[in-house]
């Protein structure tokens, strides 16, 4: 049993070894694995049972562990993608994609296919594809693994961008600093 409580606006650190259940957690949470009971709500509503996209549009979006951009196309195309779920001018979207890639800091990296990526720059592209949904709550599942340290101290500074711009976050990490750096309150996962 598993009881969290995520405040609007907080970074909430979600830690334990390899296969404790974070990432079942996660998978629960967005609709791609149904729980066996209890309850999942956002803003008191339940959300538990609906599909991964009915969960995105109540405000939930999340990234994965091992990232899958779209590589022929463009960085801003693949952003693209996330915010058209939501805004179906052309204009609009690319105007609002390259703002989720400023947040990131890939903005100067736009026009660029995003199979010619470094990893760092592949899990800011999946976090802005993310965003692109406009969410209010963000699932980052080790956005920092594999990166190193410089680029550890990157993505700090890009996870607290992004809960800047109002969005709360749910940060799955096995790297101790950012957890630390990041999160004021975190839970414990051991053994399911």
């Amino acid at each position: 049993q598993l009881t969290l409580d995520i405040k609007e606006g907080e970074i909430f650190g979600l830690i334990g070894p390899n296969g404790a259940g974070k990432t079942t957690v996660f998978n629960i949470i967005f609709g791609l694995v149904n729980p066996f009971d209890g309850d999942i709500r956002l803003d008191g509503k339940s959300i538990k049972g609906l599909k991964a996209y009915e969960v995105n549009q109540m405000g939930v979006a999340r990234t994965f562990q091992i990232v899958k951009p779209f590589e022929s196309m463009t960085v801003l195309e693949n952003v693209m993608v996330g915010v058209l779920v939501r805004e179906k001018d052309v204009s609009k979207a690319k105007q609002i994609a390259l703002g989720k890639l400023k947040i990131v800091g890939l903005d100067q990296r736009a026009g660029d296919l995003s199979g010619s990526l470094t990893l760092a720059a592949r899990k800011k592209l999946e976090m802005a594809r993310a965003l692109g949904t406009n969410p209010r709550v963000l699932m980052l599942d080790e956005v920092m693994g594999g990166l190193n340290p410089s680029e550890v101290d990157e993505m700090i500074e890009v996870v607290r961008n992004i809960n800047k711009e109002g969005v709360t976050i749910i940060l799955i990490e096995h790297i101790m600093r950012a957890v630390i750096a990041l999160t004021e309150r975190l839970a414990v996962l051991q053994n399911g």
